[in-house]
């Protein structure tokens, strides 16, 4: 059959149609169709539209599903079947009809665009006249307050814009606004400040002047307190600033955001904050908890130093439990800078979590005032190679960690351990060895080790120096259920198989680039250690895929490298002295 022959039955069937004998029309394209011995879509798509324009919709549908039969990889069937369910008012079962024509038209067929479009363009149509369904008149008030307990502040905004009734709806629900985070917000936000302020001042209406937590409002641009914050100092109990600001910008403005929210009990700082202004905070805020410093700076010229008449146990008492202390290494620290952490030690008896970075008084500072810590972090950001004598460790200490200020790095010198004043209740240790230790380094660092032997948890990065000590250490550590010797070329078999016969109940390891490991010492793993649950391998190439299938076929989380022979994801930065 020619394009002739089928230009010719188009051309006679539109006369019929413009002078309106639908019925010869109909009755021309029905002979057409009988006369052929195999019909084309073309025929079948002609009287479809000769149907159509009868308004016999369903006969129609019917000749354009015979299109789709004859060749499901074209797409002027699907194009001509949506287009008619659609006058018809079959919306939905066009959009499957499209969907089912994108799965299966051919790639190349010129009119698969229109069809793609066509469907994209439907899809907009429905959601803008879909009827939107009123879940605060479907469901109990107490499953939707439970429902968005789990949502986002910013999703529960986004809701507000559904609908008036929904809107309506969450403004009466103070409790979605107890909680105001903003660490979504975009960094545009902040060129619309005066808005952002009425805006805030709206959401203290909603929430009945009782918002309770506040993160990242320095995103909108708002570095002061507005009157929407000040009617709720009463009741917020949480202030987060979570991204840094220039220093110029912020610091003059620092005491006037947090010194008015004296019911804190709550606050964290990642902007760059001076000393005289966390003491500013500090004597204002007399019932924190909790205080996160990640970027403590010297003072500028307008600070006035006279924070240490305020920190005095004598005339303060601090209720922190947990004080998260990093100070910026970058800028030479004054001597009586140097006495602000002791300060705030010294006021905080029922201090029991500490981060903070190292400084020469930490450790007598322990000693003097005896916290009874159960966390103690170290970050170790010291330009100079110089030994730290840990000589006192608290008694109630449960977890300690000393570890580089970047994972990228090393430490740059050996930590000495206690010998008299060594923790009785050690559970969790973390450790970032020096990689040049002295043999008396490495015997008191596995002394220190093995006279803890309820450790539930071991983490030691750059453990390569203390290798050797591997077989006397893990014969006291029988409790473990937690190991990390990452990073460690000459951890092999034989440590295998010792760990598992004395760590019975490890449950997580981590041996990621311990290349010396191979697939015996991993089925050795396999077979003795029953309760591991999880496993990380990464680059450890001589682990055989069947050894890793057969850890998974038990239950075994195994994490391991994305392609074999890869390089290392990165290196570490060694100081050379």
């Amino acid at each position: 059959m020619n394009n002739y022959q089928i230009k010719h039955w188009r051309e006679k069937t539109k006369q019929y149609l413009l002078k309106r004998k639908y019925e010869d029309a109909l009755a021309y394209i029905t002979s057409c169709i009988e006369q052929e011995p195999k019909p084309v879509i073309d025929l079948f798509e002609i009287r479809a539209i000769v149907l159509k324009e009868m308004g016999l919709y369903e006969k129609a549908q019917a000749d354009a599903q015979r299109m789709i039969n004859l060749n499901q990889r074209n797409a002027r069937g699907y194009l001509r079947l949506a287009q008619l369910l659609q006058y018809d008012g079959l919306d939905s079962k066009a959009d499957h009809v499209y969907m089912q024509g994108l799965k299966y038209v051919h790639k190349l067929d010129p009119l698969r665009q229109k069809l793609k479009a066509a469907s994209v363009q439907l899809l907009d149509r429905m959601q803008k006249t879909r009827p939107v369904q009123d879940l605060f008149s479907l469901l109990p008030r107490e499953i939707l307050l439970h429902i968005f307990q789990y949502v986002e502040f910013q999703t529960i905004v986004r809701c507000m814009q559904v609908s008036k009734n929904w809107k309506d709806s969450i403004k009466r629900e103070s409790s979605l606004f107890h909680k105001l985070d903003f660490s979504e917000a975009s960094s545009r936000s902040s060129k619309f400040r005066d808005r952002n302020v009425m805006t805030l001042a709206r959401y203290s209406a909603y929430a009945n002047n009782n918002i309770q937590e506040v993160i990242g409002l320095e995103k909108l641009g708002i570095l002061t307190p507005t009157k929407g914050l000040l009617r709720c100092v009463n009741s917020i109990h949480t202030y987060k600033t979570i991204s840094p600001l220039s220093l110029p910008h912020l610091m003059p403005k620092m005491y006037l955001i947090w010194s008015p929210f004296t019911e804190l009990k709550y606050f964290s700082c990642s902007t760059s904050i001076t000393f005289s202004t966390v003491s500013k905070v500090l004597s204002a805020c007399k019932k924190l908890e909790r205080l996160e410093l990640d970027d403590v700076v010297p003072d500028l010229l307008f600070d006035n130093m006279d924070w240490d008449k305020q920190l005095d146990e004598k005339h303060i008492v601090l209720q922190l439990r947990s004080l998260h202390f990093v100070r910026n290494q970058a800028h030479p620290l004054h001597e009586k800078e140097q006495e602000f952490l002791a300060s705030i030690i010294s006021c905080s008896p029922n201090l029991q979590e500490l981060v903070v970075t190292y400084q020469p008084n930490l450790i007598s500072t322990l000693k003097e005032n005896k916290p009874d810590l159960k966390l103690l972090q170290i970050i170790d950001d010291a330009k100079q190679k110089s030994i730290r004598d840990i000589f006192y460790l608290p008694s109630s200490l449960e977890n300690l960690s000393i570890i580089p200020s970047s994972p990228s790095m090393t430490i740059a010198s050996a930590y000495l351990f206690p010998i008299l004043y060594r923790p009785i209740s050690l559970k969790s240790v973390k450790l970032s060895l020096f990689i040049r230790l002295t043999n008396q380094e490495v015997e008191n660092t596995t002394n220190f080790l093995i006279s803890s032997p309820d450790l539930r948890s071991l983490v030691l990065h750059d453990s390569l120096p203390i290798s050797s000590k591997f077989m006397e250490l893990f014969t006291c550590l029988s409790h473990l259920e937690a190991l990390d010797l990452s990073d460690n070329a000459e951890l092999n078999n034989d440590h295998l198989s010792h760990i598992v016969a004395c760590c019975p109940k490890l449950e997580v390891l981590n041996f990621s680039n311990c290349i010396s490991i191979t697939g015996s010492g991993f089925i050795s793993l396999l077979r003795g250690l029953a309760s591991l649950k999880r496993v990380e391998i990464v680059n450890c190439d001589s682990v055989s895929k069947d050894a890793i299938d057969a850890a998974r076929a038990k239950g075994i989380e195994v994490i391991v490298s994305n392609q074999q022979n890869g390089s290392l994801s990165g290196t570490k930065r060694i100081r050379l002295f």
